[in-house]
């Protein structure tokens, strides 16, 4: 088994180097770098870099592609769930971080087992836990949205009865609402002011953030503005609307409580159980580690189990 420590260790030590020159350029060189492409960029007659860096600038045929997510390739779709988590970062960076982790965590389960076998399925477990992070930022973020939106659409309302434009209501949201909303509703606004259509502008607000609940918006800004109607009560409508999604997901959640606590049990029983067996009593254990494709079996019934469990308790609405 000792061969296998060698190649390892090399590859582990070009994936870390790699790892910590792409977080210096990151850091430190890639201002810079950005403002020598910004530069460039200003005196070439397209701007599409720019309008790739910056939410802001946004060609419209490209704004028109991503609003349709069934078109989109997989790493378009990731880059999108990496936008509406609100991390900042580039893919590249978080698919660096994956495979560094993965790597880390085969070697990592090898010197622990010495089994070859256990390295792949600890490897790909590792792999996936920055898209696993990623994922859950973004439904933290969503959520944080939805919460939000009845009180903005209530100060819409308030805004809009007070003699504003919808333009004008909406900045007062984008000013007045806490984070992340406001910064949401601001770059909306934003792009209104740099010549975008409110129609794209709105269209783009609900493909950035996700929201089910910014789509109905921004459907009925639309219609409301061309065939006119009763925007006050629109609003109100919306707000409604919204609180009654609220109530019935945490009516949902308090009767699927059980459903999903015994998931995070059956989850979790076992590895405590095989932990606290090899802490208190090594010999007991060891056979169990003799046989690592049981182990393997034993991981995949078990994220079987939770992805079943899962979908039972996972009502859609």
């Amino acid at each position: 088994m000792q061969p296998y420590i060698l190649p390892l260790a090399v590859v582990s030590g070009i994936a870390a180097a790699a790892a910590i020159g792409w977080l210096i350029f990151e850091e430190v060189l890639r201002e810079r770098w950005l403002t020598g492409q910004r530069l460039a960029d200003r005196f070439r007659a397209d701007g599409e870099e720019i309008r790739k860096r910056s939410p802001l600038f946004r060609d419209l045929k490209i704004l028109h592609d991503q609003t349709r997510q069934s078109q989109l390739s997989p790493r378009e779709k990731f880059a999108l769930a990496l936008e509406q988590s609100g991390l900042g970062i580039p893919a590249e960076r978080v698919f660096l971080l994956a495979g560094l982790s993965g790597l880390m965590g085969g070697i990592a389960a090898y010197l622990a087992s010495s089994y070859p076998l256990l390295t792949i399925p600890a490897g790909l477990i590792a792999m996936a836990i920055p898209f696993v992070y990623v994922e859950c930022k973004r439904r933290t973020r969503i959520q944080r949205l939805c919460r939000q939106l009845p009180e903005a659409f209530d100060q819409l309302k308030r805004a809009v009865k007070s003699g504003q434009t919808i333009a004008g209501a909406m900045q007062i949201v984008a000013t007045d609402m806490p984070a992340p909303l406001s910064e949401e509703f601001s770059i909306c606004c934003k792009q209104q002011q740099l010549g975008l259509s409110v129609q794209a502008a709105l269209h783009d607000l609900a493909r950035r953030t996700g929201v089910m609940e910014l789509q109905i918006f921004s459907v009925a800004m639309l219609v409301q503005r061309d065939s006119g109607g009763n925007c006050i009560e629109l609003l109100n409508n919306l707000a409604e609307m919204v609180r009654g999604r609220l109530n019935l997901v945490a009516r949902v959640k308090a009767l699927t409580g059980e459903g999903r606590m015994q998931a995070t049990v059956l989850a979790v029983l076992p590895i405590a159980a095989f932990a606290a067996i090899m802490t208190l009593d090594p010999e007991y254990g060891k056979p169990l580690l003799d046989r690592p494709h049981l182990l393997v079996a034993i991981a995949a019934a078990q994220i079987l189990g939770m992805l079943w469990i899962r979908k039972i308790v996972n009502i859609e609405y």
